[in-house]
Order: structure tokens, then sequence, then C-alpha cells
């Protein structure tokens, strides 16, 4: 019986285990945390519609989270996303900010 407690408490510790993947999430300072590869801060060149972000070993499935960032945007910098294998590119529509910077977030799936 005493063996069969420490089989339940080993099984429950391990359970608690959490595994990081550096691409995703890292602990730094025993805090668990968003990889830099995970998320980022981009912007616009110019007016342009469109503009890509590289992300290493993302695939057409994972998610991106966008945000504008900033004061200074008007209806045409709505933005919105499509997922590619190792890339996403950002659209939005013409006559938008100059230069507009947004922040992103990846979601692996798994």
């Amino acid at each position: 019986m005493l063996n069969q407690d420490k089989v339940t408490l080993d099984s429950v510790i391990y359970s608690l285990i959490v595994y990081t993947y550096q691409d995703q999430l890292i602990i730094k300072n025993d805090t668990l945390v968003i990889s830099d590869s995970a998320s980022g801060q981009h912007a616009f060149t110019t007016t342009a519609t469109s503009d890509s972000v590289a992300v290493y070993g993302m695939t057409a499935s994972d998610v991106i989270v966008l945000t504008s960032q900033g004061t200074s945007y008007n209806v045409n910098d709505l933005l919105y996303v499509n997922e590619h294998t190792g890339y996403f590119k950002v659209y939005r529509n013409s006559g938008g900010t100059s230069g507009l910077a947004y922040n992103w977030i990846w979601i692996k799936r798994y």
C-alpha cells in the first residue's frame, strides 16, 4: 500500500510538469512567457495594402492574432490575415495610414 501511494504521487507530480518549445513559450526567471519568435511588431511600408512576416515553424493551420499599434489609424486600416507555412500575410484596404504598425501573436495548433 505504501508503494502504491508513491506511484500515485509520482503520477500527480508528473502531470504538473510543463513542457515548452522555444518557438512558443519559454521559462524566464521562473515565469512562463511568450517566446520572441511567437510574437512581434511589424509595420506596413508607407500605404502598402499587404505585408508579410516570416515565422519559422508556422503551419497554415496555426492562428495569428493582430492588433493595430498606436492611435492614428482609420477605417481602411482594418487588418485581416492569411496564414501560410513559414509565414503569414497581413492585408488592409487602400487609403490606410502610412507606415501603420501592428502587433502579432502566433498560436501553434497541435
